[in-house]
């Protein structure tokens, strides 16, 4: 017998542990208990050819000349991998699951006519050991070292060696009434390519009990820290190495109580905290702390209840924000077709150098009717509000604010009457600052502040960016507010509606003098929207919609225009192709020169499938904004093709961006083929 190959000794002690978690040890009576069986394999091997280039065109506004930067990568990768999956003494006990892969890498790279290039040998290797699979005490011990060739940026890709390792634990129920969730690991991601670095250690560990309450509900405690030391960015810019320790917890109860009435109790506890250790420059410590109870119920058919309760402490070093708020409310069904909501609320928030205190009640009327052509939906909704603020100071700091930043188009701030000299950009884990007027721009409109990429920077399409900033608190004042809103939907049809809404801020001073003009909002609204079969015999339709806003306030008034229209269906004769095309126009008209937008888009889905098991997706799209200070376009077009024959795959994709504004023009493309044969 092969199990007879183990020392006796050693046989009786894995015997005994089978025996333990449910597992019969009878070597003689189990064919399947072996000292070391492999059960399987699998592989591949396969071809992997992708290029890159990036091109920048700056245009002089004196003499139209114009310079180009240009940037170009060219990869060839033949790949292949084992991967064997055994066990010892049972596939229950101890599984073991180990890949090798070997790989003959090829790069070419070209920036402005320096060039470089690379050969060099890699290999990929993995192995996972599971313990006890799908049994009430289990872990698992892994490594993985893989090589990869990841998008950091649409038509910009490098290679990059990733290394994972750790362990994961879990001990569930019967041996526990608490069930545990337990998890380490380690990662180092390395790569670079003529424009970008990475350079990432993280260090994760993960902790989860959770525990039913009988039939009420379930309780759930986690535990988070994540360490990271990075000097990833561009090369471009300087790079410093930064650590990051962030630490979370949270405590999350759910409970429900009643069966003829039922209750909803929610509460959930949440801190976190975290420190940024940098070479030069100074990141404050924040801390969070956040409470929320949310109670529910009903009352017969006809009434509902909700309540609310939220408790926050926001700390950055000895700087603390205090903030706790509730509301209120019950909703009535009155009648068929008529539900009437009311309800309270406030609002607290308590800083060093700043307090302000909100108190409102607020209401709403809905009313649905069939008419005899179609049905209308009338809403009426109205809040009033006391809010009084005073501020010893004139600035609070805002730290890690997290705003992503896709093509060209400008983001708002969370907050107002931001300090645009205190704003400061950097990538999310600190290691490089950017630069505004390069890489991004900051405008204003009214006493809001937006951000915006531009194409001459390094900020990646797409990039989530944290941004540090000074507001201004608006100072020592207190104010009425009253809000009105009024919505009307009639459907005329399924295929057609029409829509208005309505509403009305109007806040009035009662003491002091902000910093700031109140800002007094008049809102209107009407739409048109449809939805238009066109074919019985086959699945085609079209449909759009129509839509003008008058927004008058009194910072930044704008009116809106816009409209939308597509057709799309599928190939006659070919049930699973299917295309869209679609069109929109929107015109935004305003004081503020910022604020305007002549914006035209037009964009085209195409999908095929063929008996052969050949399948091809294009998507395009065009998209001109010449509203506005300058000139913004995009332009993308993406092909990709997947074909399986049996064991046998090819994939390739091909995509082109182009991208304007202003004097600037970038030009990306991307082309890739994997060839790939399973055994």
């Amino acid at each position: 017998m092969k199990c007879q190959l183990t020392p006796a000794p050693v046989l009786r002690a894995i015997q005994a542990l089978a025996l333990c978690v449910g597992l019969q040890p009878l070597c003689q009576a189990q064919p399947e208990f072996e000292s070391f069986k492999i059960t399987g394999a699998e592989g591949f091997v396969g071809v992997v050819g992708q290029t890159s280039g990036v091109t920048t065109t700056l245009t002089d506004p004196g003499n139209g000349s114009s310079t180009a930067m240009r940037q170009k990568q060219t990869d060839m990768r033949l790949e292949t991998s084992l991967t064997t999956h055994s066990y010892i003494y049972h596939p229950k006990l101890l599984s073991l699951d180990v890949g090798l892969g070997l790989v003959a890498a090829y790069g070419r790279s070209d920036s402005d006519g320096i060039q470089g290039s690379s050969h060099e040998p890699l290999y990929n290797l993995s192995a996972h050991a599971v313990l006890l699979a799908d049994k009430p005490a289990r872990g698992t011990l892994f490594y993985d070292r893989l090589n990869s060739t990841p998008s950091v940026d649409p038509g910009e890709v490098f290679n990059q060696q990733n290394t994972r390792y750790g362990l994961t634990a879990a001990l569930l129920a019967p041996l526990t009434p608490v069930a545990m969730d337990f998890a380490a690991t380690r990662e180092h991601n390395q790569g670079s390519s003529s424009t970008r670095v990475v350079d990432d250690q993280i260090d994760r560990l993960n902790f989860k009990a959770s525990r039913e309450l009988w039939s009420y509900g379930r309780t759930q405690f986690s535990y988070q820290t994540l360490q990271q030391d990075s000097s990833s960015g561009s090369t471009s810019l300087a790079l410093q190495n930064s650590h990051q320790d962030q630490k979370n917890l949270s405590l999350d109860t759910r409970l429900r109580l009643g069966s003829q009435t039922p209750f909803e109790l929610n509460n959930r506890i949440e801190y976190s905290r975290q420190k940024y250790t940098q070479q030069s420059g100074y990141t404050p410590e924040l801390d969070d702390l956040r409470f929320a109870l949310d109670a529910s119920g009903s009352v017969g058919k006809q009434w509902l209840t909700f309540a609310n309760y939220q408790f926050g402490r926001n700390r950055q070093d000895d700087k603390a924000t205090l903030t706790d708020s509730a509301n209120v409310s019950v909703s009535w069904a009155a009648a068929k077709g008529l539900d009437l909501n009311a309800g309270a609320h406030f609002n607290d928030a308590k800083a060093e150098q700043f307090a302000s205190h909100a108190r409102g009640v607020d209401g709403s009327v809905n009313y649905t009717q069939t008419l005899p052509i179609g049905t209308l939906q009338a809403g009426y909704s109205a809040r009033y509000e006391q809010r009084d603020q005073s501020a010893s100071g004139t600035q609070v700091a805002i730290v890690g604010e997290h705003v992503t930043l896709n093509s060209t188009t400008a983001v708002t701030l969370a907050r107002t009457r931001v300090t645009g000299t205190s704003v400061q950009v950097r990538n999310v884990t600190r290691s490089q600052t950017y630069v505004e007027g390069v890489d991004y721009v900051l405008t204003v409109v009214g006493i809001s502040t937006r951000i915006q990429r531009l194409l001459s920077g390094i900020i990646l399409d797409g990039e989530e960016v944290l941004v540090d900033y000074v507001f201004d608190v608006g100072g020592t004042f207190a104010n009425t507010q009253l809000d009105q809103g009024l919505n009307l939907n009639w459907a005329v049809t399924r295929m057609l509606s029409l829509y208005a809404r309505y509403s009305d801020s109007s806040p009035k001073l009662t003491s002091g003098t902000p910093s700031s003009p109140l800002n007094a909002v008049q809102s209107r609204l009407v739409g048109a929207r449809a939805d238009v079969p066109l074919s019985s015999q086959i699945d085609l339709s079209a449909g759009g919609l129509l839509e003008r806003e008058d927004h008058r306030e009194t910072i930044s008034p704008f009116v809106r225009k816009s409209g939308e229209a597509y057709l799309q269906g599928e190939i006659p004769l070919q049930t699973r192709n299917n295309y869209r095309l679609g069109a929109r126009r929107s015109v935004v008209t305003a004081d503020n020169l910022l604020q305007e937008s002549d914006l035209v888009s037009y964009d085209l889905t195409l999908g095929l499938r063929f008996d052969s098991g050949l399948s091809l997706n294009a998507i395009g799209l065009y998209e001109r904004d010449n509203g506005g200070v300058e000139l913004r376009v995009r332009k993308s077009a993406t092909l990709k093709a997947q074909w399986r024959y049996r064991r046998l795959s090819l994939s390739a994709d091909l995509s082109r961006i182009q991208e304007e504004q202003g004097l600037y023009v970038r030009d990306r493309t991307m082309g890739r083929v994997d060839l790939r044969r399973d055994f």
